[in-house]
């Protein structure tokens, strides 16, 4: 079975619920690029890579088609049977740029599991659970529309929540997990919700108190001070050595 043809489209997706907000975007809906990959069997297999805007990590939507463009016309003919031989195929006409060679792999993994009739996950060793927990995003907003949403999505069933912090002044970071603390301790059971945060590039106006505070402080309104146990005022030898922050 070989690859005779590729097609690639675009497509914007909205964001549900959106617009999504970081330290540096703003974003209404993700420019995607889907791949079709046909074999000379008639077979289809699709797959499809979505950078989340321009700014967030060093990749983009243009750049994945601009790459992707780069390696189709080398690609007809090859084997779809050896995802392995054609990943160094790939390597071979262009370095780097995995995030758009990831949608082909993906396409490729499609092709195989309708060839052997098998799973993609079995074809790859096997599914350790048949079910995957799903997580909420949250973009930068205010603290108290931050715990609102958050509130409301563990209400329809999600168990981790992503909160999103920095690009603005910390204190206003630091008042939004407090906020969302607080909210958690008056709702539900708190072991239902997992929070999790992910910080944004962005200046601080202070730089080397920041993170150790969000994270810190967070951790402890989360877990009670039991995992880490830091003192509010002097950051824990853990997070002394992962954030390098001084005492």
């Amino acid at each position: 079975m070989r690859i005779s043809e590729l097609h690639v489209y675009q497509k914007e997706l909205p964001v549900i619920g959106g617009p999504y907000t970081m330290s540096r975007v703003t974003l209404n809906s993700v420019d995607t690029t889907i791949i079709k990959l046909v074999s000379d069997t008639g077979l289809v297999g699709w797959g499809e890579t979505t950078p989340l805007g321009p700014v967030y990590q060093p990749q983009h939507a243009l750049g994945a088609r601009a790459a992707i463009s780069e390696l189709a016309p080398n690609l007809i003919g090859q084997s779809a049977l050896t995802p392995l031989l054609l990943r160094r195929h790939m390597d071979g006409l262009l370095n780097g740029h995995n995030y758009a060679k990831s949608a082909i792999d993906v396409a490729i993994m499609d092709l195989l599991g309708k060839h052997y009739g098998r799973r993609v996950c079995d074809l790859l060793g096997g599914a350790e659970c048949e079910r995957l927990p799903a997580y909420y995003a949250i973009g930068i907003g205010s603290p108290d529309e931050v715990s609102r949403i958050a509130i409301d999505k563990v209400a329809e069933g999600y168990r981790r929540i992503q909160i999103k912090t920095g690009g603005r002044d910390v204190a206003i970071d630091i008042r939004g997990q407090e906020s969302l603390g607080e909210s958690r301790r008056q709702g539900a059971d708190r072991r239902r919700c997992q929070p999790r945060h992910d910080h944004e590039p962005g200046e601080a106006p202070e730089p080397r108190l920041s993170r150790y505070s969000i994270r810190v402080r967070a951790t402890l309104q989360y877990h009670g001070g039991n995992r880490l146990n830091p003192k509010p005022d002097r950051p824990s030898h853990r997070y002394r050595r992962k954030y390098r922050v001084s005492e």
